[in-house]
C-alpha cells in the first residue's frame, strides 16, 4: 500500500466501461490481468483465465485503495463465509488507519 492512495467514502468500483479497454495481455501503458488481479481480494479458481469473473472481491480503481471497497469485501465476505477474505479485508482497512496517522 505504500505506493498507492487511499480513499475515505469514495465510489471504489470503475465503471465496467472503464475497465474493459485497460484489461491487456501485453503490457502497453494498461494494466494487465496481473495487475487486474492485484486489485481484487479472492480468486474463483473454476472460471476461466484473463476473464473478469475470475476476480471477486475489488478493493480499489487500479491506482488507489477505496476504505469502502474493503467495507464492502468484508460485509460481502463474511456473508457469504469467506473468512479468509474477510481477514485480508479487515487488516488491508487496518494498515490504512495506521497510514492514516
Amino acid at each position: 500500500m505504500e505506493s498507492t492512495q487511499t480513499i475515505i467514502g469514495a465510489s471504489f468500483v470503475p465503471r465496467s466501461r472503464d475497465r474493459t479497454p485497460t484489461i491487456k495481455a501485453a503490457p502497453s501503458g494498461n494494466i494487465g490481468w496481473d495487475e487486474y488481479a492485484n486489485w481484487h481480494l479472492g480468486v474463483d479458481d473454476e472460471a476461466s483465465e484473463h476473464t473478469k469473473a475470475r476476480y471477486k472481491f475489488p478493493y480499489g480503481d487500479f491506482e488507489r485503495v477505496h476504505r469502502c471497497g474493503l467495507n464492502a469485501a468484508e460485509v460481502r465476505a463474511a456473508r457469504q463465509k469467506y473468512l479468509d477474505i474477510e481477514d485480508a479485508a479487515v487488516r488491508l482497512r487496518e494498515m490504512m488507519d495506521k497510514q492514516d496517522r
